[in-house]
């Protein structure tokens, strides 16, 4: 039974978390990448039972999308167009990038079709929700978009390019009290 329990509630939880960020555009955002981020650890912790790592992987490439289209839904409300349309071609770029990875299967792909996507809206709704006095002009954006591919880059360089097992020296390194 276990064998089923734990796969099932880390996709319950991947479901139903982006729904947040309906209600709470930032924070929802962030409960919805720590709970990307925790499937690993739960699975290491209890197991990943019934659907094993290869299916888990298509699977997860689905739920990020799922939960990268509700970040688009209220991108699309943004008051500022420039933002709007930005985000769109972001998460655009992104989903080729996942597609080309899912049929040519080299990791490296994401390298040149990183998720800049979700860096981005975290920064744009940073500013709506903390900094709202802050005007979106071309010249704002365009700094936030440096600042958020500088490290996307880096992270996709060093996990997807290089192959470094990054969740292993985090879990070694961070994560010790949970194991």
């Amino acid at each position: 039974m276990s064998e089923f329990i734990t796969p099932l509630s880390v996709i319950l939880i991947r479901l139903l978390v982006p729904f947040s960020i309906l209600r709470w555009p930032f924070w929802g955002a962030i409960a919805s990448m720590l709970a990307d981020g925790a499937d690993i650890m739960i699975f290491e912790k209890f197991g990943i039972g019934f659907l094993g790592w290869e299916r888990y992987h298509f699977l997860d490439k689905v739920l990020d999308i799922y939960y990268l289209a509700f970040l688009l839904f209220v991108a699309q409300r943004w008051d500022n167009v420039l933002a709007r349309r930005t985000a769109l071609f972001l998460l655009l770029w992104r989903l080729t990038g996942v597609i080309a990875f899912e049929i040519i299967q080299w990791r490296g792909i994401f390298l040149f079709a990183p998720n800049i996507f979700e860096n981005f809206y975290l920064a744009v709704a940073f500013m709506y929700r903390y900094l709202p006095r802050l005007r979106l002009t071309a010249k704002t954006l365009l700094v936030i978009l440096i600042l958020v591919s500088t490290p996307k880059l880096i992270q996709e360089y060093i996990m997807h390019y290089l192959e470094f097992p990054t969740w292993i020296w985090i879990r070694d390194h961070v994560f010790l009290w949970f194991y």
